[in-house]
């Protein structure tokens, strides 16, 4: 027969085993929530690392697209990045990771993909502030592709306005129109996309001159770098942005 004290060493075994295994179960429960926490770190750092990639594969074929419809093969282009916003009096104006000591100067125009974004308005050593196209400062010499209807744009200080003024009414533009550059003034080189024409306003006090509003082609949201033109002709003729 089993003895009292028997029983109660049993007892105490079975108790014992119960929670080792149960202590256990609990180690491996605690591993498994490490290791699972630590594997959705891994797939956040991935996933990030991925959208990266998205973002450098969607901005190479956009630089790509650029460079192989580029009918400007006399101009040079370098690589640029932006690095924020400049703090200056003009209300749209960016810094970038190039400067003087890289062959940039005063009056380069910079674009994108999608058209011309601004220029050169001030270097420095390694940096420099480009005033975009959109800065109520600014003005753009372009023409109307279809019709060759040449306009001055002047920017508004919106992120993706245009305006042209003292157009003679008789001008043929219509709405969609692509605006490019016209290359007057050499300040611009011909033929790059600026914008489309938005509106056409008939003012009520003039039969004799039009206005029109415009969309820019080119929207720096979306992009972390960016192309700037050496021009053919002689940088001494860079003319004041």
């Amino acid at each position: 027969m089993t003895s009292g004290i028997e029983i109660i060493h049993k007892m105490s075994y079975d108790a014992q085993n119960i929670y080792t295994t149960n202590y256990a179960k609990l180690q491996n429960k605690d591993q498994l929530i490490h290791q699972n926490l630590q594997l959705q770190e891994q797939m956040t750092l991935l996933k990030g690392r991925i959208r990266q990639l998205e973002a450098l594969d969607t901005e190479n074929k956009q630089l790509r697209t650029m460079l192989n419809a580029n009918v400007h093969i006399n101009n040079d282009l370098r690589l640029v990045s932006i690095l924020g916003k400049c703090r200056k009096q003009m209300t749209r104006c960016i810094t970038i990771d190039k400067g003087k000591t890289h062959g940039v100067y005063r009056g380069q125009v910079i674009i994108i993909a999608e058209g011309v974004i601004g220029q050169i308005a001030e270097t420095n050593k390694t940096t420099s502030e480009v005033i975009l196209i959109t800065d109520p400062q600014h003005s753009i010499p372009v023409m109307v592709k279809r019709s060759g209807v040449h306009l001055t744009l002047d920017g508004t200080g919106d992120e993706r306005k245009l305006i042209a003024q003292h157009i003679k009414a008789t001008s043929d533009i219509r709405t969609g129109d692509e605006l490019v550059t016209s290359g007057l003034g050499h300040r611009f080189p011909a033929g790059y996309r600026v914008g489309e024409v938005s509106e056409i306003h008939h003012h009520k006090d003039s039969d004799t001159f039009i206005s029109i509003s415009a969309d820019t082609s080119a929207q720096i949201q979306t992009h972390y770098a960016l192309l700037i033109i050496h021009p053919d002709y002689n940088h001494e003729h860079s003319e004041q942005p």
